[in-house]
């Protein structure tokens, strides 16, 4: 069928048409694309306004501009988006890098938020099962004073958290505490509470010392 080409430019403008097999996208009056543009053979070239440079397309090819273009396996190059596929992305204020292994699925379950904060480099290895346990730490100046022969002292120690009663609290003891002749016992019950029993056949008086705490919950 014979077939008119128009061709007006206020300025030089070149391009390269493809050798076969092609539909070319049109414009309307104010210039805007209002088509589409089907190459079916390798093109090579550049078009000016507001479509890209392309080297190579195959299938569908519109114009970048129009509202939900249907894309296969595009190269997108940096990229702005706020949302992919309903997930909204919040773009950092400098840059930020997602890196997943080969084959590798990143899945949550429930709908509540996750968020992950780390003072600095990090690299945790997490088990293949299980439920990751949440633990409170905190360290504390304690000092019982002298203690009798087979008696006990008891002191309440705060803390900033939550804890619930039987939840598993451990200590670290510096030297000067940990070589006295006793036992010490650590609990939850409202408060976190420590306990140093004199099991010696004469009175202690025990060094300030700071000891770290730790609850599992």
């Amino acid at each position: 069928a014979f077939a008119k080409f128009i061709v007006s430019s206020a300025a030089l403008r070149e391009y390269t048409l493809p050798t076969s097999n092609a539909v070319l996208a049109r414009t309307d009056a104010a210039q805007t694309f209002n088509g589409v543009q089907t190459f079916n053979d390798p093109i090579a070239g550049s078009v000016t306004g507001n479509a890209a440079t392309a080297t190579t397309a195959s299938g569908l090819n519109s114009n970048t501009t129009i509202t939900s273009p249907n894309l296969i396996t595009p190269l997108l190059g940096t990229a702005l988006a706020t949302s992919i596929n309903k997930v909204s992305i919040t773009a950092p204020a400098v840059a930020a890098t997602l890196n997943l292994a080969d084959g590798s699925t990143l899945a949550t379950s429930g709908a509540n938020s996750i968020t992950l904060t780390s003072a600095g480099p990090t690299n945790v290895t997490l088990p293949t099962s299980g439920t990751l346990v949440r633990a409170i730490s905190f360290e504390e100046p304690i000092d019982f004073g002298s203690v009798a022969a087979g008696a006990s002292q008891i002191m309440s120690v705060g803390f900033v958290g939550t804890a619930n009663p039987g939840d598993v609290v451990s200590i670290g003891l510096p030297d000067a505490l940990a070589s006295a002749e006793g036992v010490f016992t650590v609990w939850f019950n409202g408060s976190v509470k420590i306990k140093f029993t004199n099991t010696s056949t004469t009175a202690i008086d025990l060094p300030s010392g700071i000891i770290k705490f730790k609850i599992f919950n």
